[in-house]
């Protein structure tokens, strides 16, 4: 029965300590809670100070940004229209070549079918 009542005495103890430190608390929190809301306004004023003034340079880049697409563009249209008969040469030429090698090889076939080697006088 004893250890019941010092039970009893140390919860009790216990519960109105807490209710103490939590009415001493009270004001800590009350004042943390209109400090936290202040700080959140002047954040937020900042942050909306700042996106006005960052508007006209954001705006600004976009134009420049769809300036340099578009001279990007041009360029690139201008080097494919020099490119273009580069182009049309090199195919050409390859053209060309292959025609002669395919003749080449049938030529070389058609001797090899024959069983006649004229190759060593072409060189």
């Amino acid at each position: 029965m004893v250890l019941m009542d010092t039970l009893k005495k140390w919860l009790g103890t216990a519960k109105e300590q807490a209710g103490d430190l939590s009415e001493k608390a009270k004001p800590m929190v009350d004042k943390s809670k209109v400090v936290a809301a202040d700080a959140w306004v002047k954040t937020k004023d900042v942050a909306d100070d700042l996106s006005e003034k960052a508007k006209p340079m954001v705006e600004k880049g976009k134009v420049v940004a769809a300036d340099a697409w578009d001279k990007g563009k041009e360029q690139a249209g201008d080097l494919s229209e020099k490119a273009k008969p580069m182009v049309d040469k090199s195919k050409d030429a390859a053209t060309d070549a292959w025609a002669k090698t395919k003749d080449a090889a049938g030529s070389a076939t058609d001797k090899a079918a024959s069983g006649t080697d004229d190759t060593a006088d072409e060189s």
